[in-house]
């Protein structure tokens, strides 16, 4: 037994194919246009948050010298962790339990 769908339930079965073929092209450029991306997988960041943020270039280049303040960690022993040591003007820092440190110089 073969049923045949009348004249207005193809124009409906035709109207909803082209909605869902519109709908699956249309789908991944509605999502790629809500990335935070560019096309080179680049992060799109506004001039305020480019002006806050310090460059990583110049954060690794900085060279410690004598008067600057450093924070030393020490790993699972948080007595011996310091903040705020000094570097001296011979370029050392000292902390409990081990000889001076030369810092001057160093990144």
């Amino acid at each position: 037994m073969i049923i045949r769908a009348s004249s207005s339930a193809r124009q409906v079965l035709l109207r909803l194919r082209r909605v869902v073929s519109c709908v699956c092209l249309l789908l991944p450029l509605l999502v790629a246009a809500c990335s935070n991306t560019t096309a080179g997988g680049d992060p799109i960041v506004d001039a305020d948050t480019l002006e806050k943020t310090p460059d990583p270039k110049l954060a690794s280049e900085y060279i410690i010298g004598s008067g600057d303040s450093l924070s030393v960690f020490v790993y699972r022993n948080p007595d011996l962790s310091e903040g705020g040591v000094a570097v001296r003007p011979d370029g050392r820092i000292s902390t409990p339990l081990i000889e001076d440190i030369v810092a001057a110089g160093k990144t």
